[in-house]
């Protein structure tokens, strides 16, 4: 009997040791190495007003995690609250949100390039042309226009409302407004709003299936009554269409809607991790990955390896631990322990 019980107990280690790959091993605080150009961005928020926001490197190669690397590269904290990150013209802009700013920096060294200030809330930057590009704002009600060859912020325009996700759609940008029910259109050309269409209450992910279709998830509003959706509409010649429309119960909060690499899948979290096919004509009843107690928060999905990276921010104090799974079947793939609450994953390849 207690060899069975040995037996089992040794099959139940080698099975966890194939189902989930070893975690990126800790580096010292080091700047990294030039040799180093491929890999993963860990982007933690850190705690409102406490300055502690950090961006993480890890070397999917070399399998090494590196901490808060602008702080080592430039001997000087990120600032508060990191919000996001985007690549343009091979250098990285980091959106720290409640500083007001926009960090720019090296891709190889971290190091500091300049700063875009004069930005209120800054949410997303999102590049139009090799010298322009957009950033939407939580409380400036506009989209401020950039000059990328300067950094310096050519003019506003007014929404009336926050802005949140953008995408470029031929010559004109989508963008969603988390306290309305619209989705707003702007063309490019003049930077003026020229199309809207009204959703559900909350418009805040924005995915794009191929070039006329897009998915918006829309949060809701509970105070106000209003459900949750989940919207397929077609945007062509300048004109909205709603195509499909999925209403979630009152007391459901779903959002971070991804698209997978095939444009066939959809995920969001909504406490647990849900999945659904475009060509689904019903909402999902059961989920692809159970939370079980973890705080899902963040959600990016690495389509070269078809991973979805998800972050548990535990109590938002604690450093936060991030999950692989694989987008398909959703088997857990790895662990690894990030920052303060991470809210993003960026791959680099």
């Amino acid at each position: 009997m207690k060899k069975i019980i040995l037996l089992f107990a040794i099959g139940l280690i080698i099975l966890s040791m194939q189902s989930c790959d070893k975690a990126p091993l800790n580096q010292p605080n080091v700047v990294l190495p030039d040799s180093l150009r491929e890999g993963i961005f860990v982007l933690n928020e850190g705690n409102f007003q406490s300055g502690n926001a950090s961006l993480d490197y890890i070397d999917v190669y070399g399998n090494a995690y590196y901490s808060d690397v602008f702080k080592v590269a430039n001997g000087k904290p990120l600032g508060d609250v990191l919000q996001s990150m985007n690549i343009i013209n091979d250098k990285i802009y980091l959106v720290i949100n409640n500083s007001g700013k926009i960090e720019i920096i090296d891709k190889k060294t971290f190091k500091s390039i300049s700063t875009i200030s004069g930005l209120r809330s800054p949410r997303y930057i999102l590049p139009i042309s090799s010298n322009k590009a957009y950033v939407s704002d939580l409380y400036d009600n506009s989209i401020a226009v950039v000059d990328l060859s300067n950094n310096s912020i050519i003019k506003k325009i007014q929404t009336q409302t926050w802005t949140e996700q953008m995408i470029l759609s031929g010559n004109n940008v989508l963008i969603t407004c988390p306290n309305s029910k619209y989705i707003l259109g702007i063309d490019i050309a003049t930077d003026e709003i020229k199309d809207s269409i009204e959703l559900s209450y909350g418009t805040e992910s924005i995915q794009q299936q191929n070039d006329s279709t897009y998915w918006i998830l829309c949060s809701g509003n509970q105070t106000k009554n209003i459900n949750a959706g989940l919207y397929k509409i077609i945007y062509n010649n300048s004109t909205f269409k709603v195509s499909k429309t999925f209403v979630f119960a009152s007391n459901e909060l779903p959002n971070k809607l991804l698209l997978n690499k095939n444009k066939t899948s959809l995920y969001w979290i909504k406490k647990d991790i849900y999945k659904m096919s475009v060509s689904d004509s019903i909402l999902p009843n059961t989920p692809l990955i159970y939370a079980d107690g973890k705080n899902y928060y963040g959600m990016a999905l690495d389509k070269k390896y078809d991973e979805l990276y998800v972050s548990d921010v535990l109590d938002y104090v604690q450093k936060s631990k991030a999950y692989r799974y694989s987008a398909t079947i959703g088997q857990i793939k790895g662990l690894f322990n990030s920052g303060t609450i991470t809210r993003d994953f960026y791959f680099n390849y």
